[in-house]
Order: C-alpha cells, then structure tokens, then sequence
C-alpha cells in the first residue's frame, strides 16, 4: 500500500483532542484491557483501573524513547477491538492464559475519559488534580516501521511523516510496528508533580 505524504503537526492531530459526543463517534468496536485474575479482582472490587508508567512497560524501545519521562508518565492500555486477541491473554494475564479480558463499550470509555478529574496512588495517600497535577491524553498508538522513523501505520493507514523528530517529542503513542496486532488504544498521565510514582489509580 503507498503511504501518504503528511507533517508530523497532522499525524499527530489524528489523535482526538476532544472527546465526541456520541460514543459511535468515538470507536464501533470494543476496548478489552487484559490483566491478571489477582489485577482484574481489585479493579472489579475497587472499580477503579490502574495506570503503570511507563518503566514497567514491556516494549524497550518504547522505554529508551522516553528515558527521561519514564516514571512521570502513566498509561492504561485497551485492545481496540471486535473480538480478543489470543497472543494477549499471553503477554498480559500470564504465561498459562489464565487470567481476565474486561471489556469496555465505546460509552463505557467515553465516561471513564469524563470522569478523570483526580488520581491517586495505590495507597490513597497522594492526590493528584487534572490540570494541576498531570495532564490527561488518549488515543490510539502510532506504529512505526523498525528501520525507518519516518514510516508509520495509524489505524490501519501508512503515512510517511516529513520530520520524525517533531513526530516524536512529547508523543507517548509510538510503538514499533510489530505490536500492531495489539490495535491499541491508550490513556496516558503525565504526571506534573516531579515526584515519580509506579502507579497511579
């Protein structure tokens, strides 16, 4: 497929800045968060969803584009999806599978993106305010070729962006082209605070 021509300004705009109205606005298909069965326990009993940063993360590539920020920024990740993805159960419920696939709605996402006003960490002991605190993004990640930085898949669509050095400052949805089977849809919170946590909730 050719890929289209574009500034790394509008690649990046594709991202929504703004949450739509109408939920069929925002995704037609499902958003799955896979964990383990001790994780999807605590989140069904707290209904609360955990964001680790970006130092537990499992893509190194991903960890050395961002080295400076990797324990400011927090992500919650969804597989933005009609049906599971059996590699996932692997990667994120344990090696024998045995773990949980909690699905989101569109609206059920589109409600969770409102909601987010304050977080706290794990103990409660610490809040944080939208704004003050972290900034909130989403969307869904950018994946790039592996030997070239300036070939990227967006939603099933190549582009070729024109400067992969603007395309990559502050952009924590890149991710080599190889994970694009996990088709995923991240919330991201940059923490504003200076003191790093593991997880914020």
């Amino acid at each position: 497929m050719d890929k289209e021509q574009i500034s790394a300004v509008e690649l990046r705009k594709k991202n929504p800045s703004t949450i739509p109205y109408y939920a069929k606005d925002f995704s037609r298909s499902g958003f799955w968060h896979y964990t383990t069965l001790d994780t999807a326990r605590k989140i069904l009993d707290s209904e609360c969803i955990y964001a680790s940063n970006l130092a537990s993360m499992n893509d190194l590539d991903e960890i050395c584009l961002h080295e400076s920020m990797k324990e400011f920024v927090h992500c919650v990740c969804f597989c933005n999806s009609n049906t599971e993805k059996i590699p996932m159960w692997y990667l994120y419920s344990g090696i024998s599978g045995q773990g949980a696939a909690i699905r989101f709605t569109p609206g059920e996402i589109r409600k969770l993106l409102l909601s987010i006003k304050t977080v706290t960490t794990p103990e409660q002991d610490v809040v944080l305010y939208q704004g003050k605190d972290f900034d909130l993004r989403y969307g869904w990640i950018y994946y790039r070729e592996p030997t070239s930085h300036v070939r990227i898949m967006y939603r099933r669509q190549w582009y070729t962006v024109d400067d992969s050095e603007q395309f990559e400052t502050d952009n924590y949805f890149i991710k080599a082209y190889p994970w694009e089977y996990e088709k995923e849809f991240r919330i991201v919170l940059i923490n504003k605070t200076g003191n790093p946590y593991e997880r914020l909730v």
